[in-house]
């Protein structure tokens, strides 16, 4: 498999499995303003899980990238910090 491919894969699936969270914490917050009741704290751990998610298949996706590019740079013949 080519560099960072399984990094674009695993970052795409958490993505993914960030939904199960996040929406279920914005519900609870809407919850809670619509029925003018303090947010409970459910939500805000479920909120808090699914911006963590998030945050990590970002640095999967960057990483799966950065790898991709230094692998062009090499099959280029050239130092990854001479590419354009």
């Amino acid at each position: 498999m080519k560099a960072g491919v399984k990094h674009f894969i695993v970052g795409a699936a958490l993505l993914l499995f960030s939904t199960f969270f996040i929406p279920q914490g914005m519900s609870g917050f809407a919850r809670s303003a619509a029925r003018s009741e303090p947010v409970d704290a459910g939500s805000i751990v479920l909120l808090i899980i699914g911006v963590v998610i998030v945050v990590a298949a970002i640095a999967l996706i960057a990483r799966g990238h950065m790898l991709r590019y230094r692998e062009r740079a090499r099959e280029a013949g050239q130092r990854p910090t001479d590419l354009p």
